[in-house]
């Protein structure tokens, strides 16, 4: 990986509202290789917005899907 790596993070919460705007999926290549839908981007040490998140891991971004 070559670029920032933050912290990625899975609300179920977020998701639901993301579908109701119509929002993009979003996807980010953790550290092990890993491609996975996350919700929430954040420094590292910074907590994520909704209380239901789950870490999925330290990655970067990998690109978003309609």
């Amino acid at each position: 990986m070559n670029s920032i790596r933050h912290n990625l993070w899975f609300s179920e919460m977020d998701r639901r509202r993301r579908d109701r705007e119509r929002l993009p999926v979003l996807f980010g290549k953790l550290e092990n290789g890993d491609v996975v839908e996350y919700t929430e981007m954040t420094i590292t040490g910074i907590k994520p917005n909704n209380s239901d998140a789950e870490l999925l891991g330290i990655g970067e971004y990998h690109h978003t899907q309609k």
